[in-house]
Order: C-alpha cells, then structure tokens, then sequence
C-alpha cells in the first residue's frame, strides 16, 4: 500500500527525481552433510546462481523501490543434474510525512522449490521448528507497514502492523509443511530519562491461523537501555506475555513471564560490531501453532581484519517447550570475506544447522558444511565496501 501511494505520488508530483536501476549477481557453492537421528547420513554438494534486478525512485519526500531476485540451485551436482527455482520479489516504500514523522513498508513474496534447512539460513536468528528436511515446493509472503515519529524532543514512537502466509503450495508440500498464515501489530513509546538512559515500552500481538488451529500471543515489557561508552549499550527488559489458542471444542489460556539482556558495541574506528543477546518469552510455533515457552540467545561479531578482509560470526539457540515435548535449535555461521574490487566480494566459510527434538512427528537433525560465496555488482551504483558475500 505505501509503495504504491509513493510511486502515485511520484508521478503525480511531476518533480525531477532520483532514478536508478541496479542489477547484481550472487553465486555459492556448498557442502551439506546431513545426519539424520534416524537413517542414514547424505552428502550433497549444491551450487546456486542468484541475479537480482532492482529499480528504485527518490525524491525529497517521497521514495519506492522494487526488486526481483530468482535462486537457481543445483541441489545435488554429483548425482542429478536437476534445477531447482525459488523467485523472491521485495517492494518497499518511505514517505515523510509532516515534521519528524514517516510512514514506510515493504512487501515480500517467495514461491518456488526450497528446503526448510535452506529458508531457515535466510533468516538465521528467528529460529523455527524444522518440520521436515525434505525439498518442497514453497510459497510465502509478507506485508508491514510502520509508522515512527517524535512527540517531543525527548519521547518517540513507532507504531506498526502486518500479515505473513507461508507453507507448502501443492497437495504434497502442504502435507509436509500446512500454509499458517496471520497477522501482527505492536506499538513502542520511548523516552530518554537522561543523555545516557532510554525507557521503552512496548506491547506486541500476533494471530496466527494453522489447519483448525487458532493462536492469540500477546506481549507487554518494559525496557531500560544505558549508553555505557561512545559505541557501548546494554539493556534490560522484562514484561509478561499472554497466549489464547483455540481448537475445535477446546481452548487453553496461559500466560508466561517475558525478559531480555543484550549488549551491543560497533566501532568503525577500530572495525569491530559485537552483538549479544539472551530472551525468555514465548512464542507460536510453527509446527504446531500453539504458544510455548522458549528460551533463546543470539549473537554476532564482525571484525575487519584489514582493509580488504572481514571475519564475520554468528550463532542462535533456542529450546522451546511445547506441549509434546522440547525442540532445541542451533544455527552458526562463520565466515572470511575478501573485498577484491570496488564491487566484487568473495568469501568463504563453514555452517552447522542442528535440532533435537522430543516431540513425536518431528526430525532431529544435525547439517553442516563449507561454502565459498562471490558477489559482483554489475551496474556499481553500490558498491559494496563492508558487506559479505551472500
């Protein structure tokens, strides 16, 4: 909806804007081991290709953009020669509004054929049960839009809300992984006590729909955030979350306590970003779509090593608690990246994926491997100076 009140209001202003297409090329090869509680271990070793096609506007209040990116993988290069698809669409829009408000969203599509190993490394630190490590056909979609601004000096606020659908697109694939589809909204007000303190508070609902199940989790916390030094936060927060889920004939209310510890520290004098994180709430899995107690820490660190190269690391756990049993996950990533050229990176590392999990019906699975990554901007409107390669 933003974005295409901005690209109206673009063409109707009539004003000389900022133009600009881009396109990009992204390639990795891989290793994937995977080992199976039950059965025996598979090696694989998988290649993808991912161009990506942009073109985006600007002008003085208003800006849009659109982008279009298909993976083309070979799933197994040592004994298939078989080509898998997954097309990934974005669509984003900013507008400023009067004073220091702005209103922005963005859209987001994927269909194609993937595996839930796979998707999960697209976004490693939201960390989701793993119904199945088979490859599927997939589809999902998103859509979020968010409101921030000031009311005073000292107090800010962001408001937003969106919708989300993922699951299997055909009879088969949505045996293996039902569609959930549902919605989100949540509001944050923050005021900055003193130059070094924050407070923020905020409340969170989430509605998600899976086959005859219906979930309600809503969250409030409180938050204290301290400047420490010049590059240095660290924050406390604790609040309670509440959850409703219904079934046909039964419904169970719950509510559990919700609390987070983080640090933070990024210096681009001395080229190094740490990011530390632990948090108990709950959250509605996606296997199951009932609310669960989870417990989950996250962290990341990158250090330029020297003007061309960057260590980069990750890692997220999570040990949630549902109704049939625990499921633990581990997802790390560690990697070197090499900036050859003004707009090429090449990069090179190892993965582990893990989950253990006691719930009948659900894989316990370890996968791990190397990589080697490169990526070229071809039109250099970006170059890239201090990203990784995907």
């Amino acid at each position: 909806m933003v974005v295409a009140m901005a690209l109206v209001l673009t063409l109707v202003s009539g004003a000389p804007g900022d133009l600009q297409l881009d396109a990009s090329v992204a390639t990795l090869g891989r290793t994937r081991t995977l080992l199976p509680s039950r059965g025996p271990p598979t090696t694989t070793a998988e290649a993808m290709v991912m161009p990506r096609l942009a073109a985006g506007a600007a002008w003085p209040d208003v800006s849009a953009g659109v982008s279009y990116q298909p993976v083309l993988s070979a799933p197994d290069l040592t004994t298939s020669s078989t080509m898998d698809v997954l097309h990934v669409a974005e669509a984003r829009g900013r507008l400023r509004l009067d004073g220091p408000w702005r209103l922005s969203g963005v859209a987001t599509g994927s269909r194609g054929t993937t595996d839930l190993l796979a998707e999960s490394r697209r976004n490693p630190t939201a960390l989701q049960t793993l119904t199945t490590t088979e490859t599927l056909t997939y589809r999902a979609a998103r859509g979020d839009l968010r409101l921030e601004g000031a009311l005073d000096p000292r107090t800010s606020v962001v408001a937003a809300a969106g919708w989300f659908l993922d699951g299997g697109e055909d009879a088969p694939s949505r045996a293996i992984l039902p569609v959930q589809r549902g919605a989100r909204a949540e509001g944050t007000l923050r005021w900055s006590a003193t130059p070094l303190d924050r407070l923020d508070g905020r409340v969170a609902g989430t509605r998600a729909d899976l086959l005859q199940r219906t979930t309600y989790l809503v969250e409030a916390t409180g938050t204290w955030r301290r400047h420490l030094a010049r590059t240095r936060d660290v924050w406390l927060g604790g609040g309670v979350a509440g959850a409703d889920t219904q079934d046909p004939g039964a419904r169970r209310t719950r509510a559990y306590p919700a609390a987070e510890l983080g640090i933070s520290d990024a210096d681009p004098a001395r080229g190094v970003s740490l990011q530390l994180v632990a948090r108990t709430g709950a959250v509605i899995d996606r296997a199951t779509d009932e609310a669960a107690p989870q417990l989950e820490a996250v962290g990341s660190a990158r250090w330029r090593l020297a003007t061309a190269w960057a260590l980069s690391t990750r890692a997220a756990a999570a040990d949630s608690r549902l109704s049939a049993g625990d499921v633990r996950r581990l997802s790390a990533e560690s990697r070197l990246d090499w900036t050859a050229t003004r707009s090429v990176v090449l990069g090179a590392g190892v993965f582990l994926d893990w989950q253990l999990a006691a719930a009948p019906g659900l894989p316990s699975v370890r996968e791990g491997g190397v990589f080697v990554a490169a990526f070229a901007d071809v039109t250099g409107h970006h170059p890239v100076r201090d990203g990784p390669a995907p």
